[in-house]
């Protein structure tokens, strides 16, 4: 099955972010037009992101073998490939931000990407680089069992993880008066968010199954009734702070937006011979810059321009993918391509 696709769709739930803080994070509300609604659920871009890393690690990593050598291999280019693209964008960041702003903010949490408050991040979307080393670390782990346990592992985790937030809703953990009884677990370890992760591992062991057994026409009908779904509940029901996107919500988010993220990566998956194959790989690769270098291009961008200019977020977009791609090409991709040649996983004949 040729993969383009979803680097396609990794651009394009990229974009979608820079849409959503582009345009100063809009709410979704009854009434709005479909665009102000579409990018009013930008934040979705980050529940993709989720789905397509889980599908990507499955398929990474199921055949190795077991073992801690193939294991601290796997951990260490997967270091490489969020820090070889991190660490040149933090000093970017730094510098933009000064001496002054730097002193409210956690550099050491936000160097290695241990801090989940997003206040006090150095760049405030960094936050979900945190699940993603997290991830990485429960792969790794995975593979130190033989091959035949590994899907089981990742069921029994996925159960549990149910089984607690269930938990969790039903004693009103979620609940805004109750967050002085919230925990790293609970926004990191054990959250519903995790669970995105754990869903887009299993459809890549399901695909083939999937493919034969979901006609494209009930994919696409089960995707639009998704997106109905997540705006209904965005616009009419998710009245905490932050809405559909913020803490108090990520078990409907996990739900709602996690089948949205699944339908669409089954659905483009099916789109190989409709995409181009060279383009969809170039904004596959640059999407993680996209992603990271969007918020200082728009620090620099209002600077100059007036955020309710009508070119502002145009610019914003073509700025911050030349950004991207210049960075990627003399930065990112060079270091972790040694760093990669260093951890490459021993042969096997």
């Amino acid at each position: 099955m040729m993969l383009h696709p979803i680097q396609a769709l990794r651009l394009l739930s990229a974009l979608w972010v820079v849409l959503y803080h582009g345009a100063h994070s809009p709410t979704v509300a009854p009434g709005s037009s479909l665009w102000h609604n579409f990018v009013g659920l930008g934040y979705l871009g980050v529940d993709i992101f989720f789905v397509i890393s889980g599908y990507i690690m499955a398929l990474n990593s199921h055949q190795r073998p077991p073992g801690l050598r193939q294991a601290l291999s796997f951990l260490c280019m997967r270091l490489a490939r969020i820090y070889s693209g991190w660490w040149p964008v933090f000093l970017l960041c730094c510098a933009l931000l000064g001496s002054a702003a730097l002193q409210s903010k956690d550099l050491p949490g936000s160097f290695f990407l241990y801090q989940l408050n997003f206040n006090i991040l150095v760049l405030p979307v960094t936050w979900t680089l945190t699940f993603e080393l997290y991830f990485y670390a429960v792969i790794a782990c995975s593979l130190l069992l033989p091959q035949h346990l590994r899907t089981p592992s990742f069921w029994l985790i996925a159960l549990s993880l149910l089984a607690t937030n269930a938990w969790w809703v039903a004693h009103a953990r979620f609940e805004v008066e109750n967050i002085g009884q919230t925990h790293y677990g609970m926004h990191l370890f054990f959250s519903p968010l995790c669970l995105e992760f754990l869903l887009g591992y299993q459809l890549q062991r399901l695909q083939p199954q999937l493919q034969r057994l979901l006609p494209t026409a009930a994919l696409l009908a089960a995707t639009l009734l998704c997106a109905a779904a997540v705006y209904f509940y965005a616009a009419h029901l998710a009245h905490k702070p932050s809405g559909l996107a913020g803490f108090f919500h990520y078990p409907e988010r996990a739900l709602l937006g996690g089948c949205l993220a699944a339908c669409l990566l089954l659905l483009f998956l099916r789109l190989d011979r409709l995409l181009p194959q060279r383009l969809s790989l170039w904004g596959g690769d640059i999407s993680y810059l996209v992603y990271l270098l969007h918020l200082p291009c728009l620090w620099m961008l209002t600077r100059w321009v007036p955020a309710d200019a009508p070119w502002h977020l145009p610019i914003l977009i073509i700025g911050t993918l030349m950004l991207a791609s210049l960075m990627h090409y003399t930065v990112e991709r060079p270091l972790y391509q040694r760093i990669k040649n260093t951890f490459a996983p021993p042969k096997h004949y």
